[in-house]
C-alpha cells in the first residue's frame, strides 16, 4: 500500500484544480483512506510546504536520493555495529546535532576543556554525550565525520546543475526526513504533484494556505475535545502518563528534554501545540536505529505521545498521539489490561471522529481491522464497560501468546475452551475445598506472567537489511511533524 502522506499530497495538489480528467475518481480514491495525512502535510508551514512542491518538479532528485542514502546507512551501519548496542545508540543520537561531530574532531582529537569550550555553540541536550564520546570514541567520530563530508560532496556534485531555489528547496526538505522519505517512496506520485505544481504554482500555493488554516482550526478544536475526554477519564490520564514513561523507557528516550517554553508547575491540563521547529531529529542520511521494527525521526517521547507532564504534575497535551506510539500502545496486549482506560478513550475518539486526520486514529483503525474477527460484535455497545472489555481482551490475547499462539496449532476457540475447562476444574477443587476463588486465582496466574510479549507488526525490509514498517513511518512523521508548526497555543 502507498504511503498516506505522498498520496495525500497528490490530492491536496489537484484540488481545485480545473480540467483534470479523472479527478473526481480519484479523490474518492484517495479521500477514504488518505484524509488522515491531507490535513497532516498542511499543518507544516508555508516554507516547508513550499519547498515540498518545488522538489516534486524535479522528481529525479529524490530517486537519487534515494541511492545516496542507501549507501550512506549501510556504510554507517558498518561502522558502529560491532559496538555494545548501549554505545550505538549514543553515537545515533549525538549525530542529530549538525557540525557536532567535525567540531570535536577537526582539526585533531581535543582535551575535555576544548570540548566543554566549543559545546557553548551546541544545544544543551548535546553536552553530556559530546563530553563522554568526544575523546573515548575519538577514531569512532572521525570516521564518521569522512562519511559525512563524503555525502556532503556527493549532494552538491549532485545538486550543482539546478538553480539556488531548487537547492535550497532540497536542504529545506532533507531537515524534515519523514518527508523526503516519502517522496523516495512514491515517485510516481511525486511526478505528478510536480507537473501540476508546474502548470499553475499561484494556484496551488493559495489552496495549501487555505487548507492550512482549515486544518489548523479543525485540528485546534478536536484536540480540544480530546483533552476533555481525558479530563473526565482521571484513570486513563493517570495511565496515559505510566504508559508515556513505559514508551520512553524502551525506546530509550530522553525525558527531561521538554519542549519550549519552559512551563510552570500546574495541576490542570492545557493544550500546546504552539510548538517550534528547533528539535533535533536523526538525519536523513543514516536513520534512527536500525534495531527497531520501523523507523522514527525524533527522539523524543512527547513528540510522539503528544504529551508531557509538567514539574506540578499537570498534564501538557501538544499534539494528538502519533502512529508510532498508538500502534505500539494497540500491538501489545499486555497494555489492555495495564491501560485498560486509556485504550477505550482512543477507541471511542476514534468512533467518535473515524475521519479525523491523526496518526492515532490510523492506528486504532488498523487494530480494530486487524481483530475485528476476534472482537464481539457489539464491541461499541456504549454501555460504559467497553474498559472493561479491553482488560478482558487484553488478558485472553496475552495468555494466548504465551502458550504460542497461532504457532502452537491451537486456535483461539480451541484455547477459549481449554481455558473454560480448566476453570470449571478449579471451581469443582474450590468446593472440595482446595481452592478458594477460582476466578481470582486463574486472572492473578495471567496477571503475573511477563508483560514483554505481543504481536509485532508485518514487516517489510528497509534499505540496509532491517525490518522496517514504511507506512507507519510516514504516519508518524507527517502527522507529528506538521503538528509541530501548527502555531496553535490555548490554555
Amino acid at each position: 500500500m502507498k504511503t498516506r502522506f505522498a498520496m495525500g499530497f497528490c490530492l491536496l495538489v489537484f484540488t481545485g484544480m480545473p480540467g483534470l480528467s479523472g479527478l473526481s475518481d480519484l479523490q474518492r480514491q484517495l479521500t477514504e483512506e488518505e484524509k488522515q495525512v491531507v490535513e497532516g502535510l498542511v499543518l507544516y508551514p508555508e516554507e516547508i510546504r513550499n519547498a515540498v512542491l518545488e522538489v516534486c518538479t524535479h522528481p529525479e532528485i529524490p530517486a537519487r536520493l534515494a541511492g545516496m542514502q542507501a549507501r550512506s546507512m549501510t556504510a554507517f551501519v558498518a561502522l558502529i555495529e560491532d559496538l555494545p548496542r548501549d554505545d550505538q545508540k549514543k553515537i545515533y543520537d549525538l549525530v542529530r546535532f549538525p557540525g557536532l561531530v567535525e567540531a570535536l574532531v577537526v582539526p585533531k582529537k581535543k582535551s575535555k576543556k576544548q570540548i566543554k569550550k566549543l559545546l557553548e555553540d551546541f544545544p544543551k541536550e548535546s553536552h553530556e554525550l559530546a563530553m563522554e564520546l568526544g575523546r573515548k570514541k575519538y577514531k569512532m567520530l572521525k570516521q564518521v565525520h569522512e562519511l559525512n563530508q563524503d555525502t556532503k560532496e556527493a549532494l552538491d556534485k549532485l545538486l550543482e546543475p539546478y538553480d539556488k531555489k531548487t537547492k535550497d528547496s532540497v536542504k529545506t526538505v532533507l531537515k524534515h526526513p519523514e518527508i523526503m522519505g516519502t517522496l523516495n517512496d512514491n515517485l510516481e506520485l511525486a511526478v505528478i504533484a510536480g507537473a501540476r505544481y508546474k502548470e499553475n504554482p499561484a494556484k496551488v500555493r493559495e489552496r495549501l494556505a487555505e487548507l492550512h488554516e482549515e486544518a489548523a482550526a479543525k485540528n485546534e478544536e478536536k484536540l480540544g475535545e480530546w483533552m476533555k475526554d481525558l479530563e473526565k477519564d482521571p484513570q486513563a490520564m493517570q495511565q496515559f502518563k505510566e504508559s508515556n514513561d513505559a514508551y520512553a523507557k524502551e525506546y530509550g528516550y530522553d525525558t527531561s528534554m521538554l519542549p519550549e517554553p519552559a512551563k510552570k508547575p500546574s495541576s490542570n491540563v492545557e493544550v500546546n501545540i504552539s510548538l517550534g521547529v528547533g528539535y533535533y531529529g536523526y538525519p536523513y542520511w543514516y536513520g534512527g536505529p536500525y534495531w527497531y521494527p520501523y523507523p522514527y525521526w525524533y527522539p523524543y517521547p512527547w513528540y510522539h505521545t503528544g504529551i508531557y507532564f509538567g514539574p506540578g504534575g499537570g498534564a501538557i497535551i501538544i499534539g494528538f498521539p502519533s502512529f508510532h506510539y498508538t500502534h505500539w500502545h494497540f500491538a501489545h496486549p499486555h497494555h489492555h489490561y495495564h491501560y485498560n482506560h486509556l485504550s477505550s478513550r482512543f477507541n471511542d475518539f476514534y468512533n467518535k471522529h473515524p475521519d479525523l486526520g491523526t496518526g492515532a486514529n490510523g492506528a486504532v483503525k488498523d487494530w480494530l481491522d486487524q481483530n475485528r474477527d476476534r472482537l464481539p460484535s457489539d464491541w461499541n455497545r456504549g454501555d460504559g464497560k467497553l474498559a472493561d472489555r479491553f482488560a478482558e481482551h487484553g488478558r485472553f490475547e496475552d495468555a494466548y501468546a504465551k502458550r504460542g499462539g497461532e504457532r502452537s496449532g491451537m486456535t483461539r476457540e480451541q484455547f477459549r475452551k481449554d481455558a473454560g475447562a480448566k476453570i470449571s476444574e478449579r471451581r469443582g477443587s474450590a468446593t472440595s475445598g482446595r481452592a478458594t476463588s477460582t476466578r481470582n486465582i486463574d486472572r492473578s496466574k495471567i496477571q503475573r506472567q511477563s508483560p514483554n510479549t505481543g504481536t509485532r507488526i508485518r514487516q517489510g525490509s528497509n534499505r540496509h537489511g532491517s525490518s522496517w514498517n514504511r507506512t507507519g513511518s510516514m504516519r508518524t512523521g507527517s502527522m507529528r511533524g506538521g503538528m509541530r508548526g501548527g502555531g496553535i497555543r490555548r490554555r
